[in-house]
């Protein structure tokens, strides 16, 4: 396969399976449409979408590696990679840098 992605220099892409490559697109679109949108004013507010884990259980994010058979989305440890490569993509592009690492105040509920 050739490889026509100038940011992908050792062709990476080209050993995903299908499956792997539908989970990432589907999470980047996800984070594209979702959550860029809202994330700095959910920061600037100190606040979460209350729908955004919803959301991401209805996409079967949450459990991805279990079996089927147990509820789980039965995906390999790469899909589960390749998913939060693209969540932490919504940080590095939606809060500028000088404004830290909110990944864990945006995805997990305040206690």
């Amino acid at each position: 396969m050739i490889n026509t992605n100038p940011f992908d220099y050792f062709n990476l892409d080209s050993l995903l399976g299908d499956d792997e490559r539908i989970i990432r697109d589907s999470v980047k679109e996800f984070v594209a449409a979702e959550i860029l949108p809202n994330i700095e004013h959910h920061y600037e507010a100190g606040t979460q979408d209350p729908e955004l884990a919803r959301k991401m259980a209805e996409m079967g994010l949450f459990g991805i590696t279990i079996p089927e058979e147990y509820g789980g989305a039965g995906a390999n440890y790469l899909s589960y990679a390749l998913v939060f490569q693209k969540l932490d993509m919504a940080v590095s592009l939606g809060v500028p840098l000088d404004r830290g690492n909110i990944y864990l105040e945006f995805f997990q509920p305040n206690i």
